[in-house]
């Protein structure tokens, strides 16, 4: 009976395995013709390392010649290093960089690094628990978040990290946070929007793990000037920001919300962007002969007063969760100043049709469900569901304030990446959470979901 049971297990751990590998390999070969569109970011970051020219291989850049020689970047980010880094190796056997190779690997961490968080939930190696994995993870696995693996964008950074981050949370030893540790410094370093994360993080180990707490503030506020640095040494672009943040962000919003507008404002260039697109509620931006005389114009502009404005009006920093302009970008399906201009290249398959599905079923909820997430978390503070629901929730709101206080509107649907792949993540967490205490309950264990910190 005993020899039966153990050969049971083991048939049952050897097909959670076969299909364990048979998911990874489905989801490797169907996506590895996705890709991310240029919108002209790529050079900055591999210029150094590939032959790459705009804007010939706006398109074509799956297949790149390594340079002989690698040149000084100017542009350093934690992606930036890491890419540098995997390019030399490449140069010992090829000099050919794929990123179709690339890309293959980083979605098999991707999906493992998921499995592992699973994993403090579910520790059975079943075909019940691959099932509930599965499922769990289907919103993680929409094209828009595997094909940016396919792209020179530091943002999918989040992708591997920010589950690793949440991993070393749910660890709960000094071991654990020097894991977190890593992953705050990755992400942080990564783009200069999420460069605060080690002072937010900071602000939630104070909340729920004060364990040397001493210790990993210290550690905390090393990361912290660290990612400040990288951060101000490394924005090439803070001129058309700050115009941006004006001119594409504080009077676009106070002009469609029937606010008064700044009596110093150029009116004539509210709502234009730096080459001289218009912003357009119904597709994006138009095209007009502005070309580039507004920026020149006001060349003065400063992130300050969309700061002020939103301090001295507060009640703003709540409407704007509801700012239409805001709203209709809230998307998966990624553009580039024109709605009809798509980021993400992808098959019309069933992670194609993940994507579409959560954009159709969150369109207009999303900012509102974060908030909603949020307040129930409050309820489950006490549990690691609650704790890390509260985290996501708000670093994907903080992400749509900075966000939009760096840049305004412009090109903000991809800035706003971080924020729905955190909203994803809370799916995931909330479909293991509840999964977990239903098979606690049918097992006959009494365990109360705010008081669930995980197998």
């Amino acid at each position: 009976m005993k020899e039966a049971f153990s050969n049971l297990l083991l048939s049952n751990k050897k097909i959670f395995f076969i299909g364990f590998l048979v998911f990874i390999a489905f989801i490797v070969s169907e996506t590895i013709n996705y890709y991310y569109i240029d919108t002209g970011d790529y050079p900055r970051v591999v210029s150094g390392i590939l032959n790459y020219h705009l804007p010939t291989q706006r398109t074509n850049f799956l297949l790149l010649e390594i340079k002989d020689h690698f040149v000084k970047f100017d542009y350093f980010s934690s992606y930036t290093l890491i890419l540098y880094g995997v390019t030399w190796l490449t140069r010992f056997f090829t000099d050919i960089f794929n990123l179709k190779i690339f890309a293959s690997l980083l979605k098999i961490s991707y999906i493992i690094v998921l499995f592992k968080f699973y994993s403090f939930y579910f520790k059975e190696k079943n075909l019940t628990s691959l099932i509930i994995f599965i499922l769990a993870s289907l919103p993680l696995l929409s094209s828009a978040n595997l094909g940016i693996f396919s792209s020179f964008y530091q943002e999918q950074v989040v992708l591997i990290f920010l589950p690793l981050l949440l991993i070393g949370y749910l660890n709960g030893t000094m071991k654990g946070f020097f894991l977190s540790l890593l992953a705050i410094l990755i992400i942080s370093t990564a783009k200069s929007q999420f460069f605060y994360l080690p002072i937010f993080a900071l602000f939630f180990y104070f909340l729920f793990s004060r364990e040397k707490i001493l210790k990993k503030t210290i550690l905390l506020i090393v990361v912290q000037i660290f990612a400040t640095i990288t951060a101000f040494s490394s924005s090439g672009a803070v001129n058309l920001n700050r115009y941006h943040s004006e001119y594409f962000g504080l009077y676009p919003y106070q002009q469609l919300n029937g606010k008064e507008i700044d009596a110093a404002a150029d009116i004539a260039c509210i709502g234009v962007d730096a080459w001289g697109h218009k912003f357009d509620l119904d597709h994006g931006a138009v095209r007009t002969d502005i070309d580039q005389k507004c920026i020149q114009k006001n060349a003065n502009s400063s992130h300050k007063k969309i700061i002020n404005y939103f301090l001295m009006n507060p009640v703003n920093i709540i409407s704007l969760l509801f700012d239409e302009g805001i709203n209709r970008q809230v998307r998966e399906n990624y553009f580039h100043v024109y709605y009809s201009e798509k980021i993400v290249v992808d098959d019309n398959d069933v992670f194609e049709k993940i994507k579409n599905a959560k954009d159709n079923i969150f369109a207009d909820k999303k900012l509102i469900l974060l908030i909603a997430f949020f307040i129930l978390a409050i309820f489950f503070h006490k549990s690691k569901y609650g704790q890390m629901t509260i985290f996501l929730s708000l670093f994907a709101l903080s992400q749509l304030y900075i966000s939009f206080f760096g840049e305004g509107y412009r090109d903000l649907a991809k800035h706003l990446f971080g924020l729905n792949f955190s909203f994803d993540l809370i799916l995931f967490l909330s479909v293991i959470a509840i999964a977990s205490w239903i098979k606690n309950r049918s097992a006959g264990i009494t365990v109360d979901i705010a008081q669930h910190k995980g197998a």
